[in-house]
């Protein structure tokens, strides 16, 4: 099997402990999985794709946080496109009083970006640190990006229960539309533990947090305060998850497929403030998702 081979080199070579080392890790695995995908799609891999597990599907919303976060030799790239609601467009009645009515609207913008991260440390260990990056646009007007950093801790960490704990800020740094939203610091906690369904076992998670920034909750437009945000997520089956969740702005959910035994890819569909709480818009997105499997807690 590729993805053994892989396995046996790394097991002989001496523990990954530098950024060189994560390197080498990543490019054998990623030829092992091109290999084992070539042979798929020539129709002689069957069986060595039918040996291959699922990864793990993400059971957790976009816009919504999660303490699992990327450790030592874990990266991701991701691609997405999205609409969301241009929400109501208003024009003065009147000049010299300044007078103006709004009307909704029914169109929506599409847009699209791509984003990749690295994970140093281990949160079980000692300190994990995640950094990413998201460039936020391709359409000239929305053209930008925003680099987000995490830190995260385990506190409880075995095959029946994984509970950690981790804060960062998102927008740290940030340029062109990125610097819009300003910068959201945020904590959350994230708990995951295997339950049996059907007599299968599948993995529940819980986040839970408290942040600013994106997070708020707009209460009106005079009244704009730090927010909670919380989700829950549900394995379906070996590589189909959803979830859903309260995102400081209104309820956001994901169904995520993992569709190829052996390889890390995921394909999530999201909604986000389904309900358009306090008419904020609602927004949908479509993102390819290469290598983000850690972010679910097994």
């Amino acid at each position: 099997m590729a993805a053994k081979e892989a396995s046996n080199i790394l097991e002989n070579r001496t523990p990954l402990n530098s950024p060189l080392d994560a390197i080498v890790k990543n490019i054998l695995y990623f030829a092992s999985t091109l290999r084992l995908l070539f042979f798929s799609l020539l129709g002689t891999g069957t069986s060595l794709a039918s040996e291959q597990p699922y990864p793990q599907p993400s059971i957790t919303p976009s816009g919504i946080e999660t303490a699992f976060i990327a450790n030592q030799n874990d990266f991701y790239v991701y691609s997405v496109i999205y609409a969301y609601d241009d929400g109501p467009q208003c024009r003065t009645t009147n000049s010299e009083t300044g007078a103006f009515t709004c009307e909704n609207s029914n169109s929506m913008t599409v847009d699209g970006g791509v984003g990749l991260g690295i994970g140093l440390g281990s949160s079980k260990d000692l300190i994990g640190l995640q950094i990413g990056y998201n460039f936020l646009g391709i359409r000239d007007e929305n053209i930008g990006g925003t680099i987000d950093v995490k830190v995260a801790r385990d506190l409880v960490s075995n095959e029946n229960l994984r509970i950690s704990l981790a804060g960062g800020a998102l927008g740290l740094i940030g340029h062109g539309k990125g610097l819009d939203d300003g910068i959201t610091p945020f904590l959350v906690t994230s708990v995951a533990t295997p339950v049996e369904i059907f007599s299968e076992q599948r993995t529940v998670q819980f986040n839970f947090g408290y942040g600013g920034g994106k997070f708020q909750e707009v209460r009106s437009p005079e009244v704009i305060q730090e927010g909670l945000f919380g989700s829950l997520g549900l394995e379906l089956s070996d590589n189909v998850g959803v979830s859903a969740g309260w995102a400081g702005r209104g309820v956001n959910t994901t169904l995520s497929v993992s569709p190829v035994r052996g390889l890390p890819i995921g394909i999530n569909i999201s909604a986000e403030n389904v309900t358009n709480y306090n008419d904020l818009g609602r927004a949908y997105s479509l993102s390819l998702v290469w290598g983000g499997n850690f972010r679910s807690a097994f």
